[in-house]
């Protein structure tokens, strides 16, 4: 039978009932101790139960703890939370050594200290008999010894593509241990992952990825903003902080600072640290002063600044933690994904440079991403006004992946709303002369009809269009 019990959390010191009943093996101070201080007076119940039978501890289980002279048990236990008939989740506990917090779905309201943009799935969790659903991204504490930080990184990245494309493996962290590969050391005790190792393992699940290396002549603040770019496509980064020795994965961002009005945007373009090329140009993510990422040593949903200069003078300041101290990443391309964000920032900086789309706002706002070009079409039925342009994306034939450039005045940015817009081919080579496949500004459309762009007649004034947004789900945070 599965022993059921409920703790009601009226004050943080409740938490240490908790101790009276599971195992030591299961649990010990420090794990109440990150209970207490993550999720504190959020929640005011746990439902918890035992023995659970956990995949992701199983897996390892078989392959690591059932080979040690000391015997480990198979059951886990699994804390529901909830905060009075609200359930955000749940956290399990398995008897490893160190860090005792396996596979854990937590909604992100939960957890984040500010409102944020995230990627999330949807994974179904049953509750005593009743079948509940949590929005969220996978994460659990590395196991030391068979699991690094960066297995954590992989199994949460290859955890959310399983749950979000049916073409992709939900894999456990058993399977990923062991799927690495290691040439001239054991696979465990594990000391750590080398970027191309991360890289390999992603390979053999499909994935084309590309490793990003910040050398000393790299403009930072590009940098930043190829991260950001990313993160606004949906696709999860694996971070490597190399003089830390250790790996995060970074699934959103924070709030987006809209405090600026025409002016001091023109004054930013006289900055040559802001505008694009000596522009008029600013891009979107400029406006983005953290980023949210899952790091094993802290629960979920943790806000990093982008760089020094974007901290309050009221924050406390980590020297060692920040995008500053992220030197690689690895970008789990889709297959057939091939050119980069910074082969389509270049492009398309040029192209407005030479003026090629004529009615634009002045200055303009960039905001560069990737999408499905169903979720697209689908999203334009809605976004777009003008009966003619959703004729022309609903039938018009389109790769499976492409980039979109939003370009926004300032008032139409803060608003969510869009002044012109520019689509291009994502499985066209960097050398590609013409990547467009549509791209249109307040008076003039042009369409690639198979084997050209040409320009749609009959279209007239083209209003601004809503801001897509697919990638990534808003989330606030629930204060204590």
């Amino acid at each position: 039978m599965i022993d059921v019990r409920i703790v009601y959390i009226n004050q943080v010191s409740d938490y240490n009932n908790l101790l009276t009943f599971i195992r030591k093996s299961h649990i010990n101070s420090e794990t109440v101790d990150e209970l207490k201080q993550y999720l504190g007076l959020k929640c005011n119940k746990l439902i918890v139960e035992f023995p659970y039978a956990d995949k992701d501890y199983l897996s390892t289980f078989y392959i690591h703890y059932a080979k040690k002279y000391k015997e480990y048990s198979k059951g886990c236990y699994r804390l529901h939370v909830f905060n009075n008939d609200d359930y955000f989740g749940f956290i399990t506990l398995r008897p490893t050594a160190v860090k005792k917090i396996g596979r854990t779905y937590l909604h992100p309201s939960l957890l984040l200290d500010q409102n944020a943009y995230l990627m999330s799935g949807k994974f179904a969790a049953n509750v005593v008999g009743s079948e509940a659903s949590i929005e969220c991204f996978p994460w659990m504490h590395q196991e030391n010894d068979i699991s690094t930080c960066a297995h954590v990184a992989l199994w949460s990245t290859l955890r959310y593509f399983g749950n979000r494309q049916s073409n992709y493996a939900d894999m456990t962290m058993g399977e990923i241990c062991d799927k690495i590969q290691f040439n001239l050391d054991r696979k465990t005790p594990c000391r750590g992952l080398s970027t191309r190792q991360i890289s390999n393992l992603l390979m053999q699940y499909n994935f084309s990825t590309l490793i990003r290396h910040k050398d000393k002549n790299m403009n930072a603040r590009q940098y930043l903003n190829e991260i950001l770019s990313y993160v606004e496509s949906g696709l999860p980064l694996i971070g490597i902080m190399s003089k830390s020795e250790h790996a995060v994965c970074i699934i959103g961002h924070g709030e987006i600072n809209l405090e600026y009005n025409d002016i001091q945007l023109r004054d930013l373009c006289e900055r040559v640290e802001y505008a694009e090329k000596k522009t008029d140009i600013i891009l979107s993510t400029r406006f983005i002063k953290s980023v949210i990422v899952n790091d094993d040593n802290y629960f979920p949903y943790r806000s990093v600044y982008c760089n020094v200069n974007d901290l309050s003078k009221n924050q406390e300041i980590d020297p060692f933690y920040g995008l500053d101290n992220v030197d690689y990443f690895v970008i789990p391309f889709y297959e057939k994904m091939q050119i980069t964000y910074n082969e389509v920032y270049n492009i398309v900086v040029d192209f407005l440079i030479k003026n090629n789309l004529k009615n634009l706002p002045s200055p303009k706002i960039l905001r560069i991403f990737i999408t499905s070009s169903n979720s697209f079409k689908t999203k334009s039925m809605v976004n777009f006004t003008n009966a003619r342009l959703k004729h022309i994306i609903a039938r018009m034939n389109m790769p499976k992946f492409v980039w979109i450039v939003e370009i926004s005045s300032v008032k139409n940015h803060k608003i969510g709303m869009v002044d012109g817009l520019i689509i291009i081919d994502a499985t066209c080579s960097s050398l590609e002369p013409e990547p467009w496949i549509y791209m249109h500004d307040s008076k003039t459309v042009k369409y690639f009809n198979g084997k050209r762009l040409v320009k749609s007649s009959e279209v007239g004034y083209i209003a601004p269009i809503k801001r897509y947004t697919n990638n990534l789900e808003g989330y606030g945070y629930v204060k204590s």
